[in-house]
């Protein structure tokens, strides 16, 4: 068995995070008028329908400008409408979906399961199974020691 090349892991992975979003830019969201920041905000819209522009800032990464550039495109495209938020301050906004936006949503994460499955099939359940476990750990220990200087 040929050794693991340790010094590569981080530059494949970032290498692949690149080629999974290009292909997903191009043949997933690109049909929709989307992009991968804009299709990922109709997602978790789609699967929280109480997100909030700080959730999606959290979960995201990014800045409220940020956030904000790709609510209001989706608000433009409406997809997305902003109406008031679960706390009781009234400068508190929550997301939801309009018909269409709830519509492409559908359809992108139905395919997006079944891009998914196909990915999955390329290696054995056992496989499978590690591979998951592996990335698992690889997922904690980055967020444990994601404000750690490189």
């Amino acid at each position: 068995m040929k050794p693991v090349n340790r010094i590569n892991i981080t530059s494949r992975m970032i290498a692949l995070s690149h080629v999974a979003e290009r292909i997903a830019d191009q043949h997933l969201f690109r049909q929709f008028d989307l992009t991968g920041a804009t299709g990922g905000v109709l997602l978790i819209v789609n699967k929280y329908p109480t997100t909030t522009p700080t959730d999606l800032m959290k979960r995201f990464g990014c800045t409220r400008s940020n956030v904000t550039q790709r609510i209001d495109k989706l608000e433009l495209m409406k997809l997305i409408k902003r109406g008031a938020g679960p706390s009781s301050d009234k400068r508190s906004i929550s997301l939801a979906l309009t018909p269409k936006g709830k519509k492409i949503a559908d359809e992108l994460w139905t395919k997006v399961e079944a891009r998914g499955k196909e990915v999955e099939n390329v290696l054995k359940p056992a496989e499978m199974k590690r591979f998951h476990a592996s990335l698992d750990r690889i997922e904690k220990f980055l967020k444990d020691s994601e404000h750690r200087a490189w």
